[in-house]
């Protein structure tokens, strides 16, 4: 049987929170745990993925990996969408799970 290694990961902002209606049962919010099976840039396909850094960048983001960079898209359309070099990243994690924190369902 194959396992399949998981970290988890704390969500900060609401950068991932969707503003289109249609779209928010994906948003990830402030706070929420999100588990991600560790995956690499040759992988990468549609999906939201968190992409750790060189300089100790955690990104959560919907990804695509475009002509030897990877794009990193925001679900909240008031945030630009972003470029990585592939030189600067040191993890892939395929989101797997979201885990919203208590307090936001209360």
């Amino acid at each position: 049987m194959e396992t399949t290694k998981l970290t988890a990961f704390k969500a900060l902002g609401n950068s991932m929170v969707s503003n289109d209606p249609l779209h928010y049962k994906d948003s990830i919010h402030n706070g929420s745990i999100v588990l991600g099976a560790q995956s690499n840039v040759d992988e990468i396909s549609a999906g939201a993925y968190v992409i750790t850094t060189t300089s100790g960048g955690v990104h959560i983001k919907n990804v695509e990996k475009v002509d030897g960079v990877l794009l990193l898209h925001s679900l909240n359309k008031s945030f630009a969408s972003g470029v990585l070099e592939l030189n600067e990243v040191t993890g892939v994690y395929k989101v797997v799970q979201v885990q919203m924190d208590r307090e936001l369902v209360n």
